[in-house]
């Protein structure tokens, strides 16, 4: 039974490295992992670009620096299209943000609100650059749900 165990971990830990999570060779430049580059989940775009993200897509903005992905919608209170409220509401967006440098990568989860009362919270530092929420589709209608899958945010990065 031992044996059994710790071959399943030597396996996990064999397919974790073979994924890519050693260090990059000496003398190389380090950019984002070969599965963070533009594919059908990630897009190229430039900065100071309204760029639209759907459910667990990402961008690579200015030379593959930085990368901001859409996670996902945790709240929206927004006020359907088809009903009188008395206050507009508010959608929060999560976005994952990572910066590739030669020597690392960093990353943060960031929440970015529309609609906030208090203070601009559709916007956030990361570095020397800031990430905007400019706008969040589709938007509400009383008689129809939306679905996580159907989110569509649109973000500009800049530099701060």
């Amino acid at each position: 039974m031992k044996s059994n165990g710790l071959n399943l971990v030597l396996t996990i830990v064999t397919v974790l490295l073979m994924v890519g999570y050693g260090q990059p060779v000496m003398g190389c430049t380090q950019h984002f992992p070969a599965e963070t580059s533009p594919s059908d989940t990630v897009m190229r775009a430039p900065l100071e670009t309204p760029v639209q993200l759907g459910h667990q897509q990402g961008a690579l903005i200015e030379s593959e620096t930085i990368r901001v992905e859409f996670l996902e919608i945790t709240a929206d209170s927004r006020c359907p299209s088809d009903v009188v409220c008395i206050q507009a509401g508010q959608v929060t967006a999560r976005l994952r943000v990572s910066l590739a440098s030669e020597e690392s990568t960093v990353q943060d989860v960031i929440s970015l609100t529309l609609g906030a009362a208090a203070g601009d919270q559709a916007m956030a530092k990361f570095d020397s650059y800031t990430i905007e929420l400019i706008e969040v589709d589709p938007y509400p209608v009383s008689t129809e749900e939306i679905a996580p899958s159907q989110y569509v945010v649109t973000i500009v990065v800049s530099e701060a």
